[in-house]
């Protein structure tokens, strides 16, 4: 049977996790949207609204251990390369997404001539 102390313990612990769960929920909020970009940065979608033609593009998938409280879920990172081309330039991209956190983040490297 459980001292009233090891209840109390225990509800503390619970109120930390809750608040811990929050915090980071809260923090998750903002990062379904593409991450922050740099002044000179274009997304993939502006890329191509500006010439750019995607010429080779390829997908994989990371398999990684589940953070709890969703350790039964299985968690998956969608990552796309890009390889884009105009006017003898080239760019890559890359995207990726995590379905557990649902954050996406998409990355260009400047134009290579």
């Amino acid at each position: 049977m459980k001292t009233r102390i090891q209840t109390i313990n225990e509800i503390a612990k619970m109120k930390t996790h809750a608040l811990a769960i929050g915090a980071f929920m809260t923090a998750l909020l903002p990062s379904a949207e593409p991450t922050a970009k740099t002044p000179n940065a274009m997304s993939l979608v502006e890329l191509q609204s500006a010439g750019w033609a995607i010429v080779e593009k390829t997908e994989a998938q990371k398999r990684l251990p589940s953070v709890a409280p969703y350790q039964n879920l299985e968690r998956v990172i969608q990552i796309v390369n890009y390889r884009l081309r105009r006017n003898g330039a080239e760019i890559r991209c890359k995207t990726a997404y995590d379905s557990q956190r649902d954050h996406y983040e998409e990355t260009c490297s400047k134009a290579l001539e």
